[in-house]
């Protein structure tokens, strides 16, 4: 008799065990669909957010009345909010003039070869900011494709190499501005 209460017990503790972790298990699928059900619903209101910021910037700039001029002073270019979407949900905008910026990358041409006339409006942009020129020569030839320094004071890997850490040079259009930093002793000053 003894000995079959003990087989009882056991097999009792078997089966609750068995039923904890069967309950455990459901519990834990059950929070991760919640889990990801909201992720889900987040992302599509994300997105949707997205697309009427989207749709809000195409009107702005519809309504945009000097069509041949842009400047900073226009309605388009002015922040937008912040405004409350849904509760807890904000949209803050702001539009930027981006050909009003210079792109670095058209210092090479689609050859892979120096553009002078972008070089000179480089150049003459340094200039303006008190910044050296050489630096215009250092960047042909970070972006040029070829492994041959483009005029004096340029650089290629031999320059690349001998820095601490040593690298090369990219070769290819530059994805960040901030590989500006890897020129040389260009600095975080020039930089900024």
């Amino acid at each position: 008799m003894k000995r079959q209460r003990g087989v009882a017990l056991l097999t009792a503790l078997v089966l609750l065990a068995l039923a904890t972790m069967l309950a455990t298990g459901i519990a834990f699928d059950s929070a991760m669909v919640a889990r990801r059900s909201t992720a889900t619903l987040g992302m599509e209101q994300a997105l949707a957010l997205a697309q009427g910021a989207e749709a809000l910037a195409a009107y702005a700039l519809n309504k945009d009345d000097n069509k041949k001029q842009d400047d900073p002073s226009e309605a388009w270019a002015q922040p937008y909010g912040p405004v409350e979407v849904v509760e807890e949900v904000g949209l803050e905008a702001q539009m930027f003039d981006e050909q009003g910026k210079f792109n670095l990358n058209t210092l090479v041409n689609a050859d892979g070869k120096r553009d002078d006339d972008s070089v000179l409006v480089f150049t003459r942009l340094l200039e303006l900011l008190q910044i050296e020129t050489n630096w215009a020569t250092l960047l042909v030839d970070w972006l040029d494709e070829d492994g041959f320094t483009d005029q004096a004071g340029g650089g290629e890997d031999s320059l690349y190499a001998s820095q601490v850490p040593p690298g090369r040079a990219a070769n290819l259009p530059i994805t960040s501005v901030s590989e500006l930093e890897q020129l040389p002793g260009f600095g975080r000053e020039r930089y900024l």
